[in-house]
């Protein structure tokens, strides 16, 4: 799989997440100062996630200050495990920003996540944290990565963004 195809996937998969239940489960947020914070993702809107937590109440937090997320009570991404993806997260953030520019493309990710198999697999809290690991190699090796690969659904979105977009050889 190309990298411009796994950032495709990976663009579409997160900004469907705020969609279903997984987002309403506690998380557990590691920021990149070492912040460790505990709530509920209510959203992801450019580039803010908003966190619902008992402590702090309602607070929201640059992506970009986000090191990892974890479900539960399970620790979010060490340094160790995203180095190697920072560039890719990046990447896929920017895209991401693309992507929500369009409202063609957020009506078809939004139908996206009616789709059962999507849904089932985005609501998997291991495979979510396989996909918000931005890890490429772990993404590509997991089992749900490649059953939803074969969702002719998400394989018609994927080709349709990646017509749209400008080739960077990558």
């Amino acid at each position: 799989m190309n990298r411009n195809y796994l950032k495709i996937i990976l663009a579409i998969l997160v900004l469907g997440v705020p969609c279903l239940s997984w987002a309403q489960s506690v998380k557990t947020i590691t920021l990149r100062d070492g912040s460790v914070i505990k709530g509920k993702v209510t959203q992801l809107r450019d580039g803010i996630y908003t966190i619902t937590t008992d402590n702090l109440g309602k607070i929201d937090v640059a992506e970009s200050e986000v090191l990892g997320i974890g479900v539960g009570t399970q620790s979010a991404a060490t340094p160790q495990e995203t180095s190697g993806a920072g560039s890719i997260k990046d990447q896929v953030q920017a895209l991401q920003g693309t992507l929500m520019s369009d409202p063609q493309v957020m009506m078809e990710i939004e139908a996206l996540m009616d789709d059962p198999e999507i849904r089932a697999a985005l609501s998997d809290p291991e495979f979510m944290s396989t996909i918000m690991s931005y890890d490429p190699n772990k993404i590509q090796q997991d089992k749900k990565t490649q059953s939803i690969l074969q969702n002719s659904k998400l394989r018609s979105l994927v080709e349709k963004i990646s017509r749209k977009l400008p080739d960077t050889g990558n």
